[in-house]
């Protein structure tokens, strides 16, 4: 394997590939949005297929799944798992404000690092390693999800039991603005407290009811004295609903609760702590009701992922670039196969910034860098001899 021409490759196809981003981004594809995520799913099959690669469709309520496939011919090949989503954050009609452009070096758009320029590196990587005689050394499985921006609730399912059976998995969600990629991720849970109290005329006969609000006042206050920021845990009640009248002591009131925890350990302490909050009646006559939505556990740094993050440095500096990693709150598809045991190396798509902003962007000379790199690295752990 010969590095320049790998990288003299991905320079060559840098316009292409800025092409096909421009096409992309231009494509309004939030999450729900079943027109626009189909269109991102067309897009992306016809790649695929046109690199050799097998595809299904699954269709959810949450739009189009796409799983390709392109086996090795060697009986004993190792597997790789490429993940990257299709939706984004942005509401119909944001392209039409803002379109895909660039200016001074930098590419924007809506959701054009995080992360349709993910998706353009991992069609890069594919491309880069059939050109260059270096596919067939592996089994390659690729994961387009459309739902992962409202926490995977279709494609966690298809990821987890791909998971079972593959040795790495790279997620191409976008690299930090420093250019560092990802080796971990706080966990999340997303829960809701309901609490049912007991109406009541605000003026004649207060004393007959029971305030909801009341109670959830009192939950709130125990919940974010949970927070521990110096060891990385927050619980954040961010949604409150209650109430529907000042003159009406409120029989209902509804919590959304958001919590991050960095490990293992934390997650099951915050979750029996958040319990036990629950049951607790704080106001006579009322009645709490706990719910559990969703959750990611932690993708933590171990040894499996930072052996492969040492081949990455050392094959930037080759390239001639410094690359580090970091850890990070949000979380992504890499914290599903990473509890799944399966060494996960994420934010390997395109340097980029502000995420979820009217000034998202993505630093354009950086595609053919990170490409070069992740198709180089996939070469070497395919064929470390």
């Amino acid at each position: 394997m010969n590095m320049d021409t790998l990288l003299n490759y991905t320079q060559q196809q840098k316009s292409t590939w800025l092409n096909w981003l421009e096409t992309i981004v231009n494509i309004d594809s939030g999450s729900r949005d079943l027109d626009g995520l189909e269109q991102m799913h067309q897009f992306f099959k016809t790649r695929w297929k046109a690199l050799g690669f097998t595809t299904e469709s699954i269709q959810t309520d949450t739009g189009p799944q796409l799983i390709s496939k392109h086996p090795s011919s060697k009986s004993d090949a190792p597997t790789l798992l490429l993940i990257g989503h299709t939706d984004t954050v942005f509401d119909r009609g944001t392209v039409a404000e803002r379109p895909f452009t660039i200016r001074d070096g930098r590419a924007y758009g809506p959701g054009v690092a995080d992360m349709k320029g993910g998706l353009i590196a991992m069609l890069g990587v594919i491309e880069t390693l059939k050109a260059n005689e270096l596919l067939d050394q592996l089994n390659v499985i690729v994961v387009n999800n459309c739902d992962e921006e409202i926490g995977s609730i279709c494609s966690r399912v298809h990821i987890e039991a791909l998971a079972e059976d593959v040795d790495w998995a790279f997620v191409f969600e976008p690299g930090r603005a420093n250019g560092d990629i990802v080796l971990a991720r706080k966990g999340g849970q997303a829960w809701t407290l309901d609490i049912k109290g007991i109406a009541a005329h605000a003026g004649v006969n207060p004393q007959d009811g029971a305030s909801s609000i009341e109670a959830m006042c009192r939950k709130i206050i125990a919940l974010h004295k949970l927070n521990d920021y110096e060891n990385g845990i927050s619980v954040n009640v961010g949604v409150v609903h209650g109430g529907t009248r000042s003159n009406v002591v409120a029989e209902h009131t509804t919590a959304e609760i958001d919590v991050r925890v960095p490990t293992l350990e934390a997650e099951a302490q915050i979750k029996q702590a958040i319990e036990t909050i629950a049951t607790k009646k704080d106001v006579e006559s009322t009645s709490n009701t706990l719910t559990y939505l969703n959750g990611r556990s932690p993708m933590v740094a171990n040894s499996w992922n930072q052996s492969i993050f040492e081949m990455m440095q050392t094959t930037a500096k080759t390239f001639g670039f410094e690359l580090g990693w970091q850890a990070t709150g949000g979380g992504s598809d890499g914290n599903f196969t990473a509890a799944k045991s399966v060494p996960t190396v994420d934010g390997l798509g395109p340097v980029g910034g502000g995420y979820h902003s009217d000034s998202e962007y993505l630093e354009v000379d950086s595609l053919p860098l990170r490409v070069a790199m992740v198709a180089s690295v996939v070469a070497q752990l395919s064929n470390p001899s």
